[in-house]
């Protein structure tokens, strides 16, 4: 087992109101309940058991960023984001990036999908150029095993990249039509000062 999967805290009290779709990663301290154990305060102060319980559904495509909670009675549509450390009390629409305790919708999965676009070609320049001065070396390729898409068009293979890895169910389009902005490796380097 995973220290990851260590971490996860999925209330199966009532298994039959969890319901998670396909491709959603649950990261490290993960918590899914179904119900509240506010009913401690109510019985001790009113002398009386009330339950508290909800369906909690995960739609297709979700990523949860570390140390998230979804709360009882909560819908998470499909292809959403769920940033670190969100406490999801709330449903999410498809297609949204959510982020925050509570968690609030910030953008939509396309808004994020083109500011993503944009801000990686400066991130991977300055991470090859970290690379420069921190070691006082050339960047070597296999560094750059998230970045190579910017400068590997998709009918071209490296050994030292886990290409096919990384792009997993999207490996076929990236290979038919994926076109690299910088003109190979060499020319991403120059790109960055080196």
């Amino acid at each position: 087992i995973t220290p990851a999967i260590k971490t996860l805290h999925i209330d199966v009290t009532r298994p039959s109101l969890v319901e998670i779709g396909d491709f959603v990663r649950l990261n490290r301290n993960f918590t899914l309940l179904t119900h509240d154990g506010g009913f401690y305060v109510l019985r001790n102060k009113y002398k009386e058991f009330i339950p508290q319980s909800g369906r909690v559904k995960i739609g297709n495509n979700v990523y949860f960023g570390r140390n998230c909670t979804v709360f009882k009675g909560v819908t998470i549509g499909d292809n959403c984001i769920i940033g670190f450390g969100s406490i999801v009390t709330k449903d999410i629409p498809s297609n949204s990036v959510a982020v925050g305790a509570p968690a609030k919708v910030v953008s939509t999965l396309d808004e994020y999908y083109n500011k993503r676009k944009e801000k990686c070609i400066n991130e991977a320049l300055d991470y090859a150029l970290s690379i420069k001065q921190r070691f006082n070396r050339k960047p070597r390729i296999e560094e750059f095993w998230e970045e190579f898409p910017l400068f590997l068009d998709g009918d071209e293979d490296c050994e030292k990249l886990p290409i096919k890895k990384q792009l997993g169910p999207s490996y076929g389009d990236y290979r038919k039509s994926h076109k690299a902005i910088f003109n190979g490796f060499e020319d991403f380097l120059k790109a960055a000062g080196i």
